[in-house]
């Protein structure tokens, strides 16, 4: 079946790495760094699939088509199913694990920062049916705001799936050359 390797383990636990730093410091450049990430990957196997032949291919497309179609579930707004998401919720939990939720026990996920110049510094007001706001040069607000940590973690999501999208086309790939084997030689 499949046989990892070493270099392959580091790969895994380098990339888990990655994704907790992100997640944990979701910061805008983290955010964009994760998303670049991921489309260079996606659009690196859409191109392999074109030029690779057999079963890197298959890896190859796999990893793709099933990156791609997540993609478009999560990114594209006219396909409005992102909120339906398993990994929506997941990833909805996780925030509020991490970063808490506030006193009467409602998530603290939509925030918006706003510049008050008579102030000298950024206010930053949270709700979940409820208002707060902070002077963020006094510190006291959330560090991460959920869209960036959404987007880093849809990122994240979107390549393990095409992994998986990947050991599924390479299964089918080599169960299709088997029996053709055994029909070529039977």
């Amino acid at each position: 079946m499949f046989r990892f390797s070493l270099a392959a383990l580091l790969g895994l636990v380098s990339f888990a790495a990655l994704g907790c730093a992100a997640l944990a410091n979701a910061t805008d450049l983290w955010r964009e760094s994760m998303v670049t990430l991921m489309l260079g990957l996606l659009l690196t196997a859409t191109l392999a699939a074109i030029i690779w032949r057999g079963e890197r291919r298959a890896l190859a497309t796999g990893f793709a088509v099933f990156g791609w179609v997540y993609v478009l579930l999560v990114m594209i707004p006219a396909v409005n199913v992102r909120d339906d998401l398993l990994t929506e919720e997941a990833l909805t939990w996780l925030y509020e694990f991490a970063h808490g939720a506030d006193e009467q026990g409602g998530s603290v996920l939509q925030t918006v920062v706003f510049t008050d110049g008579a102030a000298g510094g950024e206010m930053i007001v949270s709700g979940s049916g409820r208002i707060r706001s902070w002077n963020a040069m006094k510190g006291g607000a959330p560090a991460v705001s959920f869209q960036s940590f959404a987007d880093i973690g849809h990122s994240l999501w979107a390549i393990v799936i095409a992994c998986l999208g990947a050991v599924v086309a390479s299964l089918l790939s080599s169960g299709q050359r088997r029996r053709v084997a055994r029909a070529a030689g039977g």
